[in-house]
C-alpha cells in the first residue's frame, strides 16, 4: 500500500488551513480568530465514508479502493487535532477575557487586572486537556494502538462493529435532517458562505492536483485523489461545532449544501481537466 496519496492529502488539507487564515486575516470581519475556527473544519472535514468510499467503489470498483483506505487518515491526522487546539485555545482565551471584563468591572484602585489576560502554564495544560478529552482524539488514539498490534478482533466483536458500520448512512442522513429542521438554508452570512464554498470546491480540489501531481502519482491516482476530495463536507461538523460553540451556521450550512453543490463541481473539474488534456486515465 502506497501512502503517497495521504501525503498529497496531508499538503492539500495544511495549505487550504494556512491560506485560509491568511485570507481571514484580510477580509473585513470582527473577531477573526473565531471566523477561521467556524470555517475551517466545514472547509476540509471531508464525507470521506459515508459518500467518499461508496462513490469512489461505484466507479472504479472495490478492487481499486486502496487508495481510500490511506486518504481517509487525512481527516484524523491533521484535522481535527488542528480544529480542537484552536477551538480549546478560543474558548480559553474567552474565558479569560471574561474574568478580566469583570474584575475591571470591580476593580480596586491599584490592582492590575491585566494579569488574568495573560496565558499560564495551566492554561495551556487546560487545552491540551480539551484536544484529549475529543472522542474522536480518543478514537484516533486507540485506532492506531490496535492497527500497530497483532491482535485480531473476536468475531462477535467483528460482526457487532459491522453492524454499526452499515448503519451509518441511514443514521447520518437521519441527524443532518433532524438538524436541517431546525435551521435555515443559509444560516452563515454571505460572506463566510461564499468563502466556504469558493475553498471547498475551488481551492482544495486545485491544491489536490498539485500536490498528487508533484509526488508522481499516476493519472488515474490524481482522478482519484481529486474526486475524494470534492465529496461533501462530513456530518460531524455539526456535532463538533455545536460541542465547541463555535459558528454552528456554518457548519449547518455547508453540510446542506455541499451536499446539493459536490456533483455539479465534480462535473465541472473532470470537464475542465477533459477540455486541457489533463491527467487522462
Amino acid at each position: 500500500m502506497s501512502f503517497k496519496p495521504l501525503l498529497g492529502c496531508v499538503c492539500m488539507s495544511l495549505t487550504t488551513q494556512i491560506l485560509l487564515a491568511i485570507y481571514v486575516a484580510v477580509i473585513p470581519v470582527q473577531n477573526k480568530f473565531e471566523t477561521f475556527i467556524g470555517l475551517v473544519l466545514p472547509v476540509v472535514y471531508l464525507n470521506y465514508v459515508i459518500i467518499g468510499v461508496p462513490l469512489f467503489n461505484s466507479i472504479w470498483g472495490e478492487a481499486n479502493n486502496a487508495i481510500t483506505s490511506v486518504i481517509i487518515m487525512s481527516n484524523d491526522i491533521v484535522i481535527i487535532p488542528i480544529y480542537q487546539t484552536c477551538a480549546s485555545l478560543f474558548s480559553v482565551r474567552k474565558s479569560k477575557e471574561e474574568a478580566a471584563k469583570k474584575a475591571a468591572e470591580n476593580q480596586v484602585d491599584g490592582e492590575d487586572v491585566t494579569e488574568g489576560k495573560k496565558f499560564t502554564i495551566k492554561d495551556f495544560g487546560k487545552i491540551l486537556l480539551n484536544v484529549f478529552k475529543s472522542p474522536i482524539i480518543q478514537g484516533i488514539i486507540v485506532g492506531m494502538i490496535y492497527s500497530l498490534s497483532t491482535l485480531k478482533l473476536p468475531i462477535y466483536l467483528d460482526r457487532f462493529l459491522y453492524t454499526i458500520q452499515a448503519s451509518c448512512v441511514g443514521l447520518a442522513l437521519f441527524s443532518a435532517g433532524g438538524f436541517l429542521a431546525k435551521t435555515s438554508l443559509i444560516s452563515c452570512t454571505w460572506l463566510e458562505f461564499f468563502t466556504a464554498i469558493g475553498f471547498r470546491f475551488i481551492v482544495m480540489p486545485f491544491f489536490s492536483c498539485v500536490y498528487s501531481y508533484a509526488i508522481k502519482l499516476t493519472n488515474q491516482q490524481i482522478r482519484q485523489c481529486l474526486l475524494m476530495c470534492l465529496v461533501t463536507s462530513s456530518t460531524a461538523v455539526y456535532p463538533i461545532t455545536q460541542g465547541t460553540g463555535i459558528k454552528v451556521g456554518v457548519a449547518s450550512t455547508m453540510v446542506l449544501w455541499s451536499t446539493i453543490l459536490f456533483v455539479p463541481f465534480m462535473i465541472l473539474w473532470n470537464f475542465v481537466l477533459d477540455k486541457m488534456n489533463l491527467f487522462k486515465e
